[in-house]
């Protein structure tokens, strides 16, 4: 049964959570030397990096993934619908890929909190 109320207190309780999902990222963000940038990826960037192309993708106004580096072009397939989904709602508001991929961590982590609350 789902529950019918979120106490302030456990809602006080997420949202700290939040920002302390958030906050290693931001100080990375703001510790960048002069002339560098702050890739947006802490653990794993080539992973990080491989969403962020496929959200590419969908920006571009792609349904179907693409190798981009294959020796021959290909149809596409109907793969990655998430980060492609992402890519479209980035490009539907002109927000930057990388906002949209840590807001949609932040709210799948919300998600599962929540999830793991009403069980």
């Amino acid at each position: 049964m789902l529950p019918r109320r979120i106490d302030k207190e456990r809602l006080a309780l997420a949202a700290i959570l939040a920002v302390l999902v958030l906050l290693p990222y931001l100080v990375a963000f703001r510790l960048a030397p002069p002339g560098t940038s702050f890739g947006g990826f802490l653990l794993n960037p080539v992973d990080g990096y491989s969403y962020l192309a496929k959200m590419r993708q969908g920006a571009a106004g792609s349904w179907s993934f693409t190798l981009p580096y294959a020796p021959e072009p290909g149809s596409g397939a109907y793969l990655f619908l998430y980060q492609l989904a992402l890519g479209r709602l980035a490009g539907w508001f002109s927000l930057p890929l990388l906002s949209v991929y840590h807001a949609a961590r932040l709210v799948g982590a919300l998600l599962v909190a929540w999830s793991a609350w009403a069980f």
